[in-house]
């Protein structure tokens, strides 16, 4: 039992530590389980995976077709995402086709490029924004490592940087930006 404390009285240090050590206690039984499962997914979140879905490829794009990129594109074709995985990036995704491989460690997706149905001939590497490059613009990020592609960069972002960078707008993979809502009172009453 711990010695109660008057009313304007401050605890001392000795009964500051028995309170908290009091608190352990009590708590201890509760974290006891949460160990092997803290154990596994720390063991777990540095491996690679191989992942279940991906489009499937009917055919390999032949020397000739449109689809084929062998030559015409890097060996991987990287793309640095602006976020984590997300709804927004679905498109990019769906062009990995089966077997691809995640590896958790560098927060990076790579798998051959699938479009149609076709296997174009070149992999694809998704790489993770956001936290997994330390909150880094996209478009600095095209500039320190030579190994990217393309960047997926926000519509903000890329009119920003066009001032001083050289950076070009390819796809625009949503036709309204979701980041805001306008409304008009006068054009939709009530």
């Amino acid at each position: 039992m711990l010695p109660e404390l008057g009313p304007s009285s401050p605890p001392t240090a000795a009964q500051r530590t028995l309170r908290t050590r009091a608190g352990l206690r009590r708590r201890r039984p509760l974290l006891l389980p949460l160990v092997p499962v803290l154990l596994l997914v720390a063991a777990c979140a540095g491996s690679n995976a191989s992942g279940t879905g991906g489009q499937a490829a009917s055919s390999q794009a032949a020397k000739g077709d449109r689809l084929n990129l062998r030559g015409v594109c890097p060996a991987t074709v990287v793309v640095q995402s602006s976020w984590f995985p997300q709804a927004e990036h679905g498109a990019l995704y769906q062009l990995l086709g089966k077997g691809y491989s995640i590896d958790a460690k560098h927060k990076s997706v790579t798998g051959p490029l699938v479009a149609s149905s076709v296997d174009t001939g070149v992999r694809l590497q998704i790489r993770a924004g956001g936290p997994a490059i330390g909150f880094q613009q996209v478009s600095a990020q095209l500039y320190a490592d030579r190994s990217i592609t393309l960047g997926m960069l926000n519509t903000d972002e890329l009119i920003g940087q066009s001032a001083t960078t050289a950076v070009l707008g390819v796809v625009a993979p949503l036709d309204l930006d979701p980041q805001v809502i306008l409304w008009d009172p006068k054009a939709h009453p009530g």
